[in-house]
C-alpha cells in the first residue's frame, strides 16, 4: 500500500469521479447518516464504490445530545440492508457546532450540541460499541478529531 489517503464521503460530496477517487486514494468511509437520519446518498455512494471495487468503510455521526441506543438500531437496520458488507465500520464522535445568522447575514450566535455530561456521554458510546459488536462479532471503530472537548 502507498501513501495514499483514505477519503471521508457524504452528502457533501454529491460528485465524484469514482475512477479518478480510486486511482488516488487508497479507500473510502462512507457517512452512513447521523443520530437516526441515513445520509441522503449513502446508497449512490456506496453503490460507487463496489462498481469500482474500492476498499470501504461505513461511519455514523454519533449525536452527542441522543443515547446510543436508537442511534446504533437504526446504523445496525442500514448495515443489515447491505448486501456487501463493508469491511469496517466507525463511530464518528464529535462536539457539533455551527452559527446561526440574521435575515440580513450577520451571526446572530453560535449554536453548540453536546451532550449533557460526560457520564451521558460514556454511557450512550458505550451502548454503540457493545450493540455493534454483539451483532456483527466485530469492533466498532472511533473517529474523531485529535482534540475533542
Amino acid at each position: 500500500m502507498t501513501d495514499l489517503p483514505i477519503n471521508d464521503i457524504s452528502y457533501a460530496q454529491p460528485f465524484i469521479d469514482w475512477n479518478v477517487l480510486k486511482n488516488n486514494s487508497n479507500g473510502v468511509i462512507i457517512r452512513s447518516g447521523q443520530g437516526i437520519y441515513e445520509d441522503t446518498i449513502f446508497r449512490e455512494h456506496y453503490k460507487n464504490s463496489l462498481s469500482v471495487n474500492l476498499m470501504r468503510g461505513i461511519f455514523h455521526f454519533h449525536q452527542p445530545n441522543q443515547m446510543g441506543t436508537p442511534q446504533v438500531e437504526f446504523f445496525l437496520t442500514i448495515w443489515k440492508s447491505l448486501t456487501v458488507k463493508p469491511k469496517r465500520c466507525f463511530l464518528d464522535v464529535e462536539d457539533i457546532s455551527y452559527y446561526e445568522y440574521n435575515e440580513d447575514g450577520s451571526v446572530k450566535g453560535k449554536i453548540q450540541i453536546l451532550p449533557p455530561s460526560k457520564e451521558y456521554h460514556t454511557l450512550a458510546l458505550m451502548q454503540w460499541c457493545d450493540k455493534y459488536r454483539q451483532v456483527t462479532g466485530n469492533e466498532l471503530g472511533i473517529y474523531t478529531r485529535a482534540v475533542l472537548s
